[in-house]
């Protein structure tokens, strides 16, 4: 593994657990009805997907 992948790990550990931040003793139907949580829920989970795609192949293909 090389250390850019383990920066980037770290990173989306990092923002999982600002996700779970988010919605850390909120019930669901609180959820559902707060937009801003969702859209906060919603950026977060997509700055994940921009992180994956900076993983080196060679990690993501031993990895799946």
């Amino acid at each position: 593994m090389q250390h850019r992948d383990i920066t980037i790990l770290k990173k989306i550990l990092s923002e999982i657990d600002v996700a779970s931040g988010f919605i850390k003793d909120v019930s669901l139907h609180d959820f559902e009805e707060n937009e801003i949580i969702k859209r906060a829920v919603c950026m977060t989970v997509i700055n994940i997907g921009e992180l994956v795609k900076n993983l080196s192949d060679d990690f993501r293909e031993s990895n799946t």
